[in-house]
């Protein structure tokens, strides 16, 4: 997808959230804080996106997710 980091879709408005959702997919504890980073430098690659993946679909099914933001470069 094109875009730039600036994008809508791009920013996390709330990464500490997002970061205990990753976590908690990951059989990583949420809290402390410190304990769920260093369990998730343990976690692969891969599932920590498979995860995130997880986490967009769900986000772009939401009520407040809209495509106007989008722009599409031909």
């Amino acid at each position: 997808m094109s875009g730039s980091a600036l994008s809508a879709f791009a920013v996390d408005h709330n990464p500490l959230a997002t970061g205990r959702e990753l976590a908690q997919k990951n059989g990583c504890p949420a809290t402390p804080v410190l304990e769920m980073v260093k369990c998730l430098q343990e976690v692969p690659v891969s599932a920590i996106i498979q995860a995130d993946t997880g986490l967009q679909v769900i986000a772009m099914r939401s009520p407040f997710f809209s495509l106007e933001h989008l722009t599409v470069l031909c």
